[in-house]
């Protein structure tokens, strides 16, 4: 008989338990409210002026910095090393990390010979 009860009492808690989670997702819907779509649209609007005042500022070229067969990101921010290969024969225009526009000055002294 003892089985029994047990059994019985996990059907009851079975039943209080289901009945529990039904209530508190009727209360989280219940509570759950819309987003305000003119605030979203307004913070969105301003990260996206934020993140093109960023790359306008970083359109200008700025000369990469050679250091030994590589060379480095002249933007402060960044500091990576750029393979020389890439910039020497393949000349790329933009590092690869940070999207800053670079070029290499191959020219030295005041002679103008490379």
């Amino acid at each position: 008989m003892r089985n029994f009860l047990v059994k019985e009492w996990n059907l009851i808690d079975t039943i209080c338990y289901k009945l529990d989670y039904a209530v508190s997702k009727v209360k989280t819907t219940l509570m759950y409210e819309e987003p305000d779509v003119e605030s979203i649209i307004e913070a969105e609007t301003n990260h996206l002026k934020a993140e093109n005042d960023l790359l306008k500022e970083l359109q200008y070229p700025k000369k990469v910095e050679k250091e030994d067969k590589n060379y480095l990101c002249p933007n402060r921010k960044c500091r990576k090393e750029i393979a020389g290969i890439l910039v020497e024969r393949y000349r790329i225009k933009y590092c690869p990390e940070c999207g800053q526009r670079i070029y290499l000055n191959n020219y030295s002294g005041a002679t103008g010979k490379k």
